[in-house]
């Protein structure tokens, strides 16, 4: 009798275990792409190279999972790709992307690109240190982005260090969920969003001015997810409660 139990007790918390290890599951494996069925759910627990999700505050749809490699003169790192859809009333409320290195190399390599050096982004915010340790936030827009979405408003999360270590997160936004009018101008000049033209539209001026709220909750996390903490973004609120 108690042999039975303990062996039942022993086929539990196998069950348990393998159930935790397939929420955990990072979305590669051997620096390649998983194996799944497009549209199917995210787990909040899912990683890319160890690097958590960020959460939207809503289900996240994976789309797409793509290896790619970062080169130098040191050689080349593997990098891993995923893009999920998240909705809100069944209607897009954005897509994520997300670049993290998937190996780092053993020598100082130093990423060459400085984000919040850019001077055509709608706003942006730069915590970090010295060059080779950047963390910046970045809001700006796209255009021509997809036939019923031609403009969304970008939310660029970038930290990096040395050694090759890179992580990237890319939000793209349809602000028209929350009120905001249409723009269907391709050229990104000429576009109501461009930061010459943005101050004669005051609901642009104030979505941006939540979303920058937003983005520096989450910048203020990325270091934590960085170091690839569980639940390094647990406790924001969800990104349309901004609005």
């Amino acid at each position: 009798m108690h042999t039975d139990l303990t062996k039942k007790s022993m086929v539990v918390f196998t069950a348990l275990v393998y159930s935790c290890i397939g929420m955990a599951q990072d979305l590669f494996v051997d620096s390649k792409p998983i194996t799944f069925v497009r549209m199917q759910k995210a787990e909040p627990t899912q990683t890319v190279g160890g690097y958590p999700i960020l959460d939207l505050g809503t289900d996240q749809l994976l789309n797409h999972l793509e290896t790619f490699y970062a080169s130098s003169s040191r050689g080349r790192i593997p990098m891993g790709f995923a893009s999920l859809i998240a909705a809100k009333d069944n209607a897009l409320l954005a897509i994520e992307s997300i670049s993290a290195n998937l190996a780092q190399s053993a020598t100082v390599v130093d990423w060459t690109d400085e984000p919040c050096k850019k001077t055509d982004v709608l706003w942006n915010k730069s915590t970090g240190g010295n060059f080779s340790n950047v963390n910046c936030a970045t809001i700006s827009y796209q255009t021509g982005f997809a036939r019923d979405y031609p403009t969304v408003v970008l939310v660029t999360f970038t930290r990096y260090s040395n050694s090759a270590r890179r992580l990237v997160y890319q939000v793209n936004i349809n602000p028209e969920l929350f009120g905001v009018e249409r723009d269907a101008e391709p050229k990104w000049e000429a576009n109501s969003w461009h930061k010459s033209r943005i101050q004669a539209d005051p609901k642009k001026v104030e979505f941006v001015d939540h979303l920058s709220k937003w983005a520096e909750d989450v910048q203020n996390r990325m270091n934590d997810a960085f170091e690839k903490k569980p639940g390094a973004f647990s406790g924001i609120a969800p990104l349309a409660s901004y609005f």
